[in-house]
């Protein structure tokens, strides 16, 4: 504060001066949408047979509405077990991945239980691993503009009590530059959370990751013309 006090005196006998700050403005919001990674492994004699096991699965999941549903990259490879010091080829497997996210807790259970029952019948492979819990893009592009608002509220007031307390006769907002913030993006970035569920659990519950708080910031620059 005190160097900002003396440009302001320093710059005064120019007549005009500038005054240039940065404020942050944040809010605190509680995740409302809950992120699944979801594996599926299926053991078959040849490729071609994983492959078309996957194909299957991959059918059967786009039949969901919801939750909503991304991924779905099909891989095959051979199984390979040691016996005697010995290699041998015991058949092929395939994989497919999907990340599940949803603001409807009931919906992603309604999908992993039913997805849970099927790989139970095919003596399938299947994890369930809960991520985190994220920020809808609906409210956090909402949150984003109010906090916006919020910083132009904030630089009005502030160039009136200049005036008010006599530092300057007239005062006016100049810029106000809003800075790419990195920081939480519920877009960019995710961490795992240690929350995972096996085979037999999936019909009777769907793990749960740990949902706290996260907070939404902008940054902004201001520039006031004062005189």
């Amino acid at each position: 504060m005190r160097t900002l006090l003396i440009f302001i005196f320093f710059s005064a006998a120019l007549f005009s001066f500038e005054i240039r700050l940065n404020q942050t403005f944040a809010k605190e919001v509680m995740p409302n949408e809950a992120l699944f990674n979801v594996s599926i492994v299926v053991h078959a004699k040849s490729a071609e047979e994983a492959m078309q096991k996957l194909r299957e699965y991959d059918e059967f999941v786009r039949t969901f509405t919801k939750p909503h549903i991304s991924g779905g990259t099909f891989n095959s490879y051979p199984h390979y077990v040691y016996e005697n010091k010995k290699r041998i080829l015991k058949g092929y497997k395939g994989s497919i991945g999907y990340t599940v996210r949803d603001t409807d807790k009931e919906s992603i259970k309604e999908f992993i239980s039913k997805l849970g029952a099927k790989a139970k019948n095919d003596y399938t492979e299947l994890s369930v691993n809960a991520r985190d819990w994220q920020i809808d893009k609906k409210t956090y592009k909402t949150t984003k503009a109010q906090l916006r608002l919020d910083a132009i509220a904030w630089a009005k007031h502030y160039a009136k009590r200049i005036v008010a307390e006599k530092i300057a006769e007239q005062c006016d907002v100049k810029l106000i530059d809003f800075i790419k913030r990195i920081s939480y993006d519920p877009y960019m970035r995710y961490e795992d959370a240690p929350v995972a569920a096996a085979a037999t659990t999936y019909a009777k519950s769907v793990p749960v990751p740990h949902k706290e708080r996260k907070s939404i910031a902008v940054d902004a620059d201001f520039i006031f013309e004062c005189e």
